[in-house]
Protein backbone atom coordinates (compact mmCIF):
# COMPACT_ATOMS: atom_id res chain seq x y z
CA UNK A 1 0.00 0.00 0.00
CA UNK A 2 1.39 3.37 -0.97
CA UNK A 3 2.08 6.17 1.45
CA UNK A 4 -0.69 8.24 -0.12
CA UNK A 5 -3.26 5.40 0.29
CA UNK A 6 -2.29 4.94 3.94
CA UNK A 7 -2.68 8.67 4.56
CA UNK A 8 -6.09 8.73 2.88
CA UNK A 9 -7.25 5.66 4.83
CA UNK A 10 -6.04 7.19 8.09
CA UNK A 11 -7.86 10.47 7.44
CA UNK A 12 -11.07 8.63 6.51
CA UNK A 13 -10.86 6.58 9.72
CA UNK A 14 -10.26 9.74 11.78
CA UNK A 15 -13.31 11.44 10.23
CA UNK A 16 -15.46 8.39 11.04
CA UNK A 17 -14.20 8.21 14.61
CA UNK A 18 -15.01 11.89 15.19
CA UNK A 19 -18.41 12.10 13.43
CA UNK A 20 -19.96 8.81 14.57
CA UNK A 21 -20.01 9.56 18.34
CA UNK A 22 -21.21 13.09 17.60
CA UNK A 23 -24.06 11.83 15.40
CA UNK A 24 -25.06 9.23 18.00
CA UNK A 25 -25.14 11.92 20.68
CA UNK A 26 -27.25 14.22 18.48
CA UNK A 27 -29.68 11.40 17.72
CA UNK A 28 -30.07 10.62 21.42
CA UNK A 29 -30.75 14.25 22.30
CA UNK A 30 -33.60 14.47 19.79
CA UNK A 31 -35.72 11.77 21.45
CA UNK A 32 -38.66 13.67 22.96
CA UNK A 33 -40.35 12.40 26.09
CA UNK A 34 -43.34 10.21 25.29
CA UNK A 35 -46.69 11.97 25.21
CA UNK A 36 -49.93 10.58 26.55
CA UNK A 37 -52.26 9.33 23.81
CA UNK A 38 -55.42 7.29 23.50
CA UNK A 39 -55.42 4.25 21.23
CA UNK A 40 -58.74 2.68 20.28
CA UNK A 41 -58.54 -0.59 18.35
CA UNK A 42 -60.62 -3.56 17.33
CA UNK A 43 -59.75 -6.50 15.17
CA UNK A 44 -58.59 -10.10 14.97
CA UNK A 45 -55.05 -11.36 15.51
CA UNK A 46 -52.42 -10.20 18.00
CA UNK A 47 -52.47 -6.99 20.04
CA UNK A 48 -49.85 -5.96 22.60
CA UNK A 49 -49.59 -2.87 24.80
CA UNK A 50 -46.88 -1.93 27.25
CA UNK A 51 -46.38 1.22 29.23
CA UNK A 52 -47.91 3.56 31.78
CA UNK A 53 -51.62 4.31 31.85
CA UNK A 54 -54.85 2.39 31.65
CA UNK A 55 -56.56 -0.07 29.35
CA UNK A 56 -60.22 -1.04 28.99
CA UNK A 57 -60.93 -4.28 27.16
CA UNK A 58 -64.32 -5.53 26.04
CA UNK A 59 -63.69 -9.28 25.75
CA UNK A 60 -65.91 -11.23 23.37
CA UNK A 61 -64.53 -14.73 24.07
CA UNK A 62 -62.54 -16.78 21.53
CA UNK A 63 -59.30 -15.15 22.68
CA UNK A 64 -56.52 -15.42 25.25
CA UNK A 65 -55.51 -12.32 27.24
CA UNK A 66 -52.37 -12.04 29.40
CA UNK A 67 -51.96 -9.12 31.82
CA UNK A 68 -48.73 -8.56 33.74
CA UNK A 69 -47.67 -6.02 36.39
CA UNK A 70 -50.95 -4.07 36.51
CA UNK A 71 -51.26 -2.03 39.72
CA UNK A 72 -55.07 -2.17 39.42
CA UNK A 73 -56.95 -4.98 37.71
CA UNK A 74 -60.75 -5.19 37.62
CA UNK A 75 -62.27 -8.18 35.81
CA UNK A 76 -65.98 -8.87 35.36
CA UNK A 77 -67.56 -11.53 33.20
CA UNK A 78 -67.21 -15.21 32.53
CA UNK A 79 -64.43 -17.45 31.25
CA UNK A 80 -61.35 -19.25 32.44
CA UNK A 81 -58.97 -17.28 34.69
CA UNK A 82 -55.51 -18.37 35.82
CA UNK A 83 -52.85 -16.65 37.94
CA UNK A 84 -49.37 -17.84 36.94
CA UNK A 85 -46.30 -18.03 39.17
CA UNK A 86 -44.65 -15.02 37.50
CA UNK A 87 -47.52 -12.63 38.27
CA UNK A 88 -49.38 -12.93 34.97
CA UNK A 89 -53.17 -13.14 34.87
CA UNK A 90 -54.27 -15.31 31.94
CA UNK A 91 -57.87 -15.08 30.73
CA UNK A 92 -59.05 -17.68 28.22
CA UNK A 93 -62.33 -17.37 26.27
CA UNK A 94 -63.30 -14.47 28.52
CA UNK A 95 -66.56 -12.61 27.89
CA UNK A 96 -66.86 -9.40 29.86
CA UNK A 97 -65.06 -6.22 30.84
CA UNK A 98 -61.45 -5.83 31.93
CA UNK A 99 -59.85 -2.67 33.31
CA UNK A 100 -56.09 -2.52 33.96
CA UNK A 101 -53.96 0.36 35.23
CA UNK A 102 -50.30 0.67 36.07
CA UNK A 103 -47.02 2.44 35.75
CA UNK A 104 -45.31 -0.41 33.86
CA UNK A 105 -47.78 -3.04 32.78
CA UNK A 106 -48.10 -5.26 29.73
CA UNK A 107 -51.18 -6.68 28.03
CA UNK A 108 -51.08 -9.27 25.27
CA UNK A 109 -54.19 -10.48 23.45
CA UNK A 110 -54.46 -13.19 20.82
CA UNK A 111 -57.58 -14.34 19.02
CA UNK A 112 -60.83 -13.14 17.59
CA UNK A 113 -62.65 -9.87 18.17
CA UNK A 114 -60.12 -7.88 20.17
CA UNK A 115 -61.76 -4.62 21.26
CA UNK A 116 -59.90 -2.18 23.54
CA UNK A 117 -58.97 1.38 24.44
CA UNK A 118 -55.60 2.23 25.97
CA UNK A 119 -54.70 5.66 27.35
CA UNK A 120 -51.24 6.63 28.49
CA UNK A 121 -47.60 6.57 27.51
CA UNK A 122 -46.24 3.44 25.92
CA UNK A 123 -46.09 1.29 22.85
CA UNK A 124 -48.51 -0.98 21.06
CA UNK A 125 -48.21 -3.61 18.34
CA UNK A 126 -51.17 -4.74 16.23
CA UNK A 127 -50.93 -7.68 13.86
CA UNK A 128 -53.82 -9.16 11.94
CA UNK A 129 -56.99 -7.62 10.57
CA UNK A 130 -58.67 -4.59 12.13
CA UNK A 131 -58.69 -0.84 12.57
CA UNK A 132 -57.21 1.57 15.09
CA UNK A 133 -57.28 5.26 15.92
CA UNK A 134 -54.78 7.46 17.76
CA UNK A 135 -55.93 11.07 17.98
CA UNK A 136 -56.94 12.11 14.46
CA UNK A 137 -54.91 9.34 12.84
CA UNK A 138 -56.80 6.25 11.69
CA UNK A 139 -55.12 3.13 10.42
CA UNK A 140 -55.43 -0.56 9.75
CA UNK A 141 -53.76 -3.53 11.35
CA UNK A 142 -51.55 -5.50 8.98
CA UNK A 143 -50.33 -9.07 8.83
CA UNK A 144 -46.75 -7.76 9.03
CA UNK A 145 -47.71 -5.78 12.11
CA UNK A 146 -48.17 -2.12 12.99
CA UNK A 147 -46.03 -0.46 15.68
CA UNK A 148 -47.54 2.48 17.55
CA UNK A 149 -45.77 4.83 17.85
CA UNK A 150 -44.20 4.04 14.52
CA UNK A 151 -40.71 2.58 14.76
CA UNK A 152 -38.15 4.91 13.21
CA UNK A 153 -36.81 3.56 9.97
CA UNK A 154 -33.02 3.34 9.80
CA UNK A 155 -33.03 5.23 6.49
CA UNK A 156 -34.90 8.16 8.09
CA UNK A 157 -32.42 8.27 10.98
CA UNK A 158 -29.45 8.20 8.60
CA UNK A 159 -30.99 10.93 6.43
CA UNK A 160 -31.38 13.15 9.50
CA UNK A 161 -27.78 12.50 10.53
CA UNK A 162 -26.55 13.30 7.03
CA UNK A 163 -28.51 16.55 6.96
CA UNK A 164 -27.19 17.67 10.36
CA UNK A 165 -23.61 16.77 9.53
CA UNK A 166 -23.79 18.33 6.05
CA UNK A 167 -22.47 15.18 4.37
CA UNK A 168 -25.38 14.90 1.94
CA UNK A 169 -28.17 17.41 1.42
CA UNK A 170 -31.72 16.16 1.89
CA UNK A 171 -34.79 16.84 -0.17
CA UNK A 172 -35.90 20.38 0.75
CA UNK A 173 -39.66 19.78 0.45
CA UNK A 174 -39.82 16.50 2.36
CA UNK A 175 -42.26 16.25 5.27
CA UNK A 176 -41.70 13.57 7.92
CA UNK A 177 -44.49 11.07 8.55
CA UNK A 178 -46.44 11.37 11.79
CA UNK A 179 -45.18 9.32 14.74
CA UNK A 180 -48.33 7.22 14.74
CA UNK A 181 -49.12 5.00 11.82
CA UNK A 182 -48.48 1.87 9.99
CA UNK A 183 -45.25 0.65 8.58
Amino acid sequence: MSKRSKLFLGLALLVLLVTFPLSVALAQEETPPPEEHTLTANGYGLAMFGGEGSMDIHAHGASVIWIKDADTLEITGDGESEDTDDGVVKLTDWEGEIHAEGERFVVRMVGGKLDFTATGKGRAFLQGYGTFQVGDHEGRWSWRGVHIPRRPVIRERLQGLRERSGLRPGVPDSVPAPDVGSR
